[in-house]
């Protein structure tokens, strides 16, 4: 009996030996580069972050000069003259306004973005695509419009309903009741 136990830790002794020996190995070895594989995206040179008040609709509509609902027909990067910053400025088709002057386009300016190969990002800046719908809240800023609350105040719409499930229609009488409760 004795033996068949000292058979075993013996075995069981060589084992662990064997599977500390590959993967000591497994660890030293240098990684071969994977050709599938995208080279790593540059790091951003600058990310800022703060703190955002929760709004709701009714705050958002308040606080908006315009809402709007439309679409994303360019998105263009510039840096700021004076302090340097890249910001983004998206041209934005309006098909139907609730608050404000009606316009058939406007540009909104939102903080960050990428330009000759260097990126800013801003935590809370609202992100928009190419061809993208959406219902905005804005201030107006000197012909170019801000969006209120960060990325509070854009809705993207998504095949005639909101992020979320709540269908356009629902959404748009929401938006119109907070505006008209002012």
């Amino acid at each position: 009996m004795r033996t068949k136990y000292s058979s075993l830790i013996l075995i069981s002794s060589s084992f662990l030996v064997l599977l500390f020996a590959c993967s000591s190995a497994r660890d030293t070895a240098t990684p071969s580069p994977s050709p599938s594989l995208p080279p790593p995206l540059p790091a951003p040179t600058q990310t800022t972050s703060g703190l955002v008040v929760e709004l709701t609709i009714d705050d958002l509509a308040e606080k908006a000069d315009l809402v709007v609902l439309g679409e994303v027909v360019s998105i263009a990067y510039q840096r700021d003259t004076e302090t340097g910053s890249i910001y983004t400025l998206v041209t934005f088709s309006v098909r139907q306004t609730f608050k404000g002057e009606s316009l058939p386009e406007l540009i909104i300016r939102i903080p960050g973005g990428s330009l000759d190969g260097e990126i800013q990002q801003v935590e809370d800046a609202p992100r928009f695509a190419q061809g993208e719908s959406a219902i905005i809240f804005l201030e107006n800023g000197d012909a170019i419009f801000r969006v209120v609350g960060s990325f509070q105040g854009k809705f993207t719409v998504y095949n005639d309903s909101m992020v979320g499930s709540i269908p356009l229609q629902e959404f748009i009488t929401q938006v119109n009741n907070a505006i008209a409760a002012q």
